[in-house]
């Protein structure tokens, strides 16, 4: 069955997540840029008017690459840092299956480009644990974070993720924040710099939109318009939790640490889907990293397989129900 092949890394599961997710943009995909460009960030522009001279199958490509890419750059990621206690594929099928949850994901959006980053940065803080010279780790983290807040704005709140992260990881000084604080402004200098030359009107605007966050959050509204998909990811996400409480304390120290991570970084992300108000619900696609982490585990853990299958099973009727527009 699906699960049980994904256990183990072998060939067939790649070809299963990439038919899986090709058929996934087929049927509904939106072959469309998100968000209009006056209203987003400044690389998120660059981007979009690179992307509009494309016809609509060149940017469906250009999502089938990005979002293929993330799945098995996290994969890796994961496998190689021992996020989880097995080597297995089922991070690469889970984050394909959240990112085939709403169509708005299967299009164009900020947050897109923004998880490729995060991905690297996660890979940069797992490194930092126990490492002899981890400044220029931080720098990376902090710089790329830097560059992710300039493509969607709520990603600004990787800076207090990644202050809490190092803390986490290795014992904090002065200097590690410093640095940090240098890597995160060093893109907006840049831009700054981008801006001023190229005479782009109010530059402090641009670069610091907090006008645009809304903390407004409406669930009889939220769960009208995505119900199978809401109550899909808060269902599987506690009882991955409630698995991965179970087990904490068999894991590695270095596991409990990394998992701790996904969580603080849950958390943040939580905020900032909260705080992105009107961005069309693409906001949710930045909790693709911590579903295809926690739910992985869930399934990994379980003994019972006929369990593990009819659940996996109840997950792709969801993510079809919000696909075809069911509501509550």
């Amino acid at each position: 069955m699906i699960v049980n092949a994904f256990k183990e890394s072998n060939p067939i599961g790649y070809l299963i997540a990439i038919l899986g997710l090709g058929a996934a943009l087929v049927f509904w995909g939106h072959f469309e840029v998100m968000v209009d460009p006056s209203e987003s960030m400044p690389l998120y522009r660059v981007l979009t008017s690179v992307v509009s001279h494309l016809p609509g199958w060149g940017v469906g490509c250009l999502v089938f690459l990005l979002i293929g890419s993330q799945a098995y750059h996290w994969n890796t990621v994961a496998t190689n840092h021992e996020v989880l206690y097995k080597k297995s594929l089922l991070p690469l099928l889970l984050f394909i299956v959240y990112a085939a949850s709403l169509p708005v994901f299967l299009s164009l959006n900020p947050v897109l480009p923004v998880i490729s980053l995060t991905v690297i940065i996660l890979d940069k803080l797992f490194k930092i644990y126990k490492n002899q010279n981890p400044l220029s780790l931080v720098f990376d983290a902090a710089f790329l974070s830097g560059i992710c807040t300039l493509f969607w704005f709520p990603a600004l709140l990787l800076i207090p993720f990644l202050l809490i992260a190092v803390v986490i990881l290795k014992p904090i000084n002065l200097r590690d924040i410093v640095v940090l604080m240098i890597g995160f402004c060093t893109p907006f200098i840049l831009a700054f710099v981008c801006l001023f030359f190229f005479d782009k009107g109010p530059i402090g605007e641009i670069l610091f939109p907090f006008s645009r966050l809304e903390f407004q959050l409406n669930p009889m509204e939220v769960m009208q318009k995505e119900g199978f998909f809401i109550s899909m990811v808060i269902v599987t996400m506690i009882l991955s939790v409630w698995r991965i409480n179970r087990n904490f304390y068999k894991n590695a120290t270095r596991v409990r640490i990394y998992q701790q991570t996904v969580f603080l970084l849950l958390l943040f992300i939580i905020i900032g889907v909260w705080a992105s108000g009107k961005d069309h619900g693409y906001g949710y696609y930045f909790m693709s990293i911590p579903f295809a982490t926690l739910v992985p585990y869930y399934f990994l853990a379980g003994k019972k397989k006929w369990w593990s299958e009819i659940f996996f099973l109840i997950i792709i009727l969801c993510l079809i129900a919000s696909q075809t527009g069911f509501t509550f």
